[in-house]
């Protein structure tokens, strides 16, 4: 065993989720667990502060990069922090979050965050990626049903993912429960139950092929 896997082992990996919102969050922590079933028990959330990076000028990104570092640094006190995932949505269609990453990534590894760094932009946003996922809807709500064609379909290519989806969904329903952004904590838990992680069968997102690597490089480490 090496030193760094010594000392983590005695002080307790951790791996940070920063996202947009609670929902966001939780779901991008049970996605990570069920990518990398090591990671259970090491994955936690942090409410503040938001990434809000995006699009920003350089003086406010490397602001809001050092609120993010100092959050991360006061866990590393106690605990090794194997890696931090940063979310904010792409609102934008692919390549557009290929950019993103980056420039979140290089504003946080120049703030010296411990452990590795790794964006999560979803493109469009987060529910772009749920529509891979068109098998576990009824699961969640028993009159929920995605049409065929995303068997083949670029989810990253679809502009205003949540409302499409909303829309979507209230296609042969009643209409008594609308998608909501709450309901990504139970798809995401479909999804991890199933164990439909690590190969959506349906459609194509890049920027969660992202993801799923980025969690693999983590996982690759603990």
């Amino acid at each position: 065993m090496t030193r760094r896997a010594a000392s983590s082992k005695r002080r307790g990996s951790k791996i940070l989720v920063f996202g947009e919102d609670e929902n966001d969050r939780q779901s991008l922590k049970t996605l990570i667990e069920a990518l990398c079933p090591g990671a259970v028990g090491r994955v936690e959330t942090r409410r503040q502060p938001l990434v809000l990076i995006k699009g920003r000028p350089q003086a406010e990104s490397r602001t809001q990069a050092e609120k993010i570092a100092a959050v991360i640094r006061a866990t590393a006190v106690r605990n090794d922090v194997t890696a931090s995932f940063l979310h904010e949505d792409c609102d934008g269609l692919e390549s557009e979050h290929e950019a993103i990453c980056r420039r979140i990534e290089i504003e946080l590894r120049a703030a010296e965050c411990p452990g590795e760094v790794h964006a999560v932009v979803p493109a469009w946003e987060i529910e772009a990626w749920w529509l891979l996922w068109p098998e576990v809807f009824p699961q969640v709500n028993r009159t929920w049903k995605l049409p065929k064609k995303y068997e083949t379909c670029s989810t990253g290519s679809i502009s205003n993912a949540k409302e499409h989806l909303r829309q979507e969904l209230r296609k042969g329903q009643s209409g008594k429960h609308d998608y909501r952004e709450s309901d990504s904590v139970l798809i995401a838990n479909q999804i991890k139950a199933r164990g439909l992680a690590k190969a959506p069968t349906k459609g194509r997102n890049r920027s969660y092929d992202r993801f799923r690597e980025s969690v693999k490089r983590v996982c690759d480490a603990l």
